[in-house]
């Protein structure tokens, strides 16, 4: 099968690619659909989510197939496993789904447009109707990120608390801990504007 080849985004601003990811589930290939979009910034938000994650390790790839808007045919692109993983998290198995994913949706190989892409960043996941963390595959296993998760509700509520009656906040917990050592937390856009 031939490699994806990126086609050139229209002249304009704010203008991004999309990416429809087609329905699918378990261990089927996972195929999409490419298309233009302009951001429109007197809309409350945009019709896609944004998924902001960490790339991974680069070694092993694993391939997706995406077709561009008026071809018939799919072509290649590689992805690292963890973008793939959460790819496969992400797919319905019945509706397509709209997302913005900076590693498929920018042309990597394209130094102007990636510089282009990335000074306007912060627009593309501020239009988003929502932006969906993934944070990989957990070591461990459901039960203990559910209790990461609770632990993080119950601090939100506990500071809400705080913040309305002046009571000291509380130590964090362990597992809340364990979950802020992802290294998606350490990443720069994360960190600036967490």
């Amino acid at each position: 099968m031939e490699r994806y080849a990126y086609h050139r985004l229209p002249p304009g601003e704010q203008r991004i690619r999309l990416l429809h990811i087609l329905p699918g589930s378990g261990t089927n290939d996972i195929h999409c659909k490419m298309f233009n979009y302009q951001i429109n910034i007197n809309r409350p938000f945009g019709m896609y989510e944004a998924l902001s994650y960490r790339w991974g390790d680069p070694t092993g790839p694993r391939k997706i197939y995406i077709q561009n808007s008026g071809l018939a045919t799919f072509r290649s692109l590689d992805v690292t496993k963890n973008l793939y993983a959460g790819l496969q998290r992400l797919r319905d198995p019945d509706l397509p789904r709209t997302v913005w994913i900076d590693a498929i949706c920018i042309n990597q190989e394209d130094l102007g447009e990636r510089g282009q892409q990335v000074s306007f960043m912060t627009t593309i996941y501020a239009n988003a109707c929502q932006v969906v963390v993934w944070l990989g595959h957990s070591p461990e296993d459901n039960k203990t990120s559910r209790k990461q998760f609770k632990a993080f509700e119950a601090i939100k509520q506990t500071s809400s608390r705080a913040i309305e009656s002046s009571e000291p906040k509380g130590k964090i917990p362990d597992t809340l801990c364990e979950l802020l050592r992802n290294e998606w937390f350490s990443r720069v856009w994360v960190r600036d504007h967490w």
